[in-house]
């Protein structure tokens, strides 16, 4: 039963990672780039391809978490208005742009708020139809699921908890769970001090080559995916929150993100080490993730203050 447990929660945290990079993949072409109508028809033919997979792989990754079936319920009602909305755009470009933050990207402060109160001490207080009726887009889906499954302290029981530790504060503990392997050991023993971070989890995945770390705070939830299968390691991100998008343009393999990109668009990227530069490198990147404090002064007071 742990075993299925670990499987099940191995397999979210990957699923997970690839559906940010679908939902990346399905923003649709900007003003400024070189368009016409057959590059537009590729871009429908290809969207409509990863919105079919996402829906896809939302009911299966929440299956094992959703006992009374209420994920899945409004994964088929959602899909539907998804899929219907998207083919009502056609080839029209400020139809997709609005398709895309109406229903893939938008993110509602009031969804974030209402789940983060649903939750206390790692267990739900209030009945989850709450935040699952505000959902409208994939982001928002996604944040509850995500929300409902790492948080979840069963979920993380179920992972062999093998080391942990506090770093910078006090109440931002640091922990290494599922099998270990000589790099998420390097990672762990290695993980600086003066990195300003929140809440960390590495789930190391044993001889799969795989490592994933979640880290709050960084660009709101960054998650990050190691790679040891192959000879160089190759380190995939995704950061859901463009706190500062001239920061988040520096960073090493990025996507560059345009200006005028929403907020919760999100950003992925990805870059090669080595073995031997492995940690030099995660922790020089994770220095250079912006945060909430980065955010531009006048997009704060427009943003958050009301």
């Amino acid at each position: 039963m742990e075993q299925e447990k670990y499987e099940n929660f191995k397999k979210f945290i990957i699923m997970d990672h690839k559906i940010k990079k679908e939902m990346v993949d399905l923003r649709p072409p900007l003003e400024t780039d070189a368009l016409n109508k057959d590059t537009i028809l590729k871009y429908t033919d290809d969207a409509f391809d990863s919105l079919r997979y996402i829906i896809r792989s939302l009911k299966q990754i929440i299956e094992p978490y959703d006992s009374f079936g209420a994920f899945s319920r409004k994964i088929d009602e959602l899909a539907q208005i998804w899929i219907t909305k998207f083919i009502t755009c056609k080839l029209d470009l400020d139809k997709l742009r609005s398709f895309y933050q109406d229903f893939v990207t938008g993110m509602s402060e009031d969804l974030v708020r209402t789940t983060k109160s649903s939750f206390s001490a790692y267990s739900w207080q209030n009945d989850i139809s709450k935040p699952l009726s505000q959902c409208h887009t994939i982001n928002e889906l996604l944040h509850v699921m995500h929300f409902h499954v790492m948080n979840n302290e069963n979920n993380l029981q179920s992972l062999n908890v093998i080391a942990e530790k506090k770093v910078n504060h006090e109440y931002e503990p640091l922990t290494l769970y599922g099998e270990i392997n000589e790099l998420s050991k390097k990672i762990f023993d290695s993980f600086p001090q003066e990195v300003d971070v929140g809440i960390t989890d590495i789930v190391s995945f044993g001889n799969t080559g795989k490592i994933i770390m979640m880290i709050r705070d960084l660009g709101h939830a960054l998650t990050i995916e190691i790679d040891n299968s192959e000879e160089d390691i190759l380190i995939s991100y995704f950061i859901p929150k463009l706190c500062n998008i001239d920061m988040i343009n520096k960073l090493p393999g990025i996507n560059k993100v345009k200006e005028g990109t929403g907020t919760f668009d999100g950003a992925t990227g990805r870059y090669v080490t080595t073995k031997e530069n492995l940690c030099r490198d995660l922790f020089d990147f994770l220095s250079k993730v912006p945060t909430d404090f980065d955010i531009p002064r006048e997009e704060y007071n427009s943003t958050y203050i009301h």
